[in-house]
């Protein structure tokens, strides 16, 4: 496994961190950096510019050579759409022509505009599948892809914040016991996320650190 950039595009903060992986399995965090976006970052039409300006300045300041390095993304939470979905416990090309049309009822965009997927996360005590639907607007991936080439990166992975935020966490902490609550403040929204065992479940508001700023300003 080669080393590999991860990348959390917040709504008005940057966060690079370059892993390298070693022979035993472990990860091992090599640089790390958070870059301010500033009020442009919150301007949809400037993002793809601004994220390649800050994302260049970052990896020259860590002497990161982009050139083939895998880059694994996370968008924020207002980019994408998350929902938990309850179906019957059928065989896989089953479940997934239920998933599809669930998902034509729930994503608030036309399917053909987006990125859409599934992970059924378990069992329920009824024996209904628990089900993460998720889906990205295709401009964003676009974007998100733009920038990447132009810096030389390889796009590996996009991932929406509430799971990005989850996969971490159990790579990290998977041993613990009992429910563990996840609090991520974003500039624009704020995602609390419940842990327990291989199960999760995930709430986005609409209220983050600018509107705190605000209520003090």
């Amino acid at each position: 496994m080669k080393p590999f950039l991860a990348i959390d595009c917040g709504a008005a903060s940057l966060k690079v961190a370059l892993f390298e992986p070693r022979p035993n399995g472990v990860l091992v965090l090599a640089r790390y950096e958070v870059a301010s976006l500033g009020q442009r970052g919150l301007e949809e039409v400037e993002r793809t510019g601004l994220l390649k300006e800050v994302l260049q300045d970052v990896l020259d300041r860590n002497e990161i050579r982009a050139k083939g390095l895998n880059a694994n993304v996370c968008t924020p939470s207002y980019q994408s759409f998350t929902k938990f979905l309850n179906t019957p416990a059928l065989d896989g090309s089953k479940v997934g022509k239920i998933i599809e049309y669930e998902a034509q009822q729930n994503v608030p965009f036309p399917l053909d505009e987006v990125e859409w997927g599934y992970q059924i996360m378990g069992a329920m005590g009824d024996g209904e599948l628990d089900v993460l639907l998720m889906a990205l607007k295709l401009d964003v991936i676009d974007s998100l892809s733009t920038v990447c080439t132009d810096l030389g990166l390889k796009l590996s992975i996009v991932d929406g914040a509430p799971a990005a935020l989850r996969n971490a966490f159990m790579h990290n902490y998977g041993e613990l016991e009992g429910c563990s609550m996840l609090v991520d403040i974003g500039a624009k929204t704020t995602n609390v996320i419940f842990v327990e065992g291989g199960n999760f479940f995930v709430r986005s508001i609409n209220f983050g650190a600018n509107s705190i700023t605000q209520e003090f300003a």
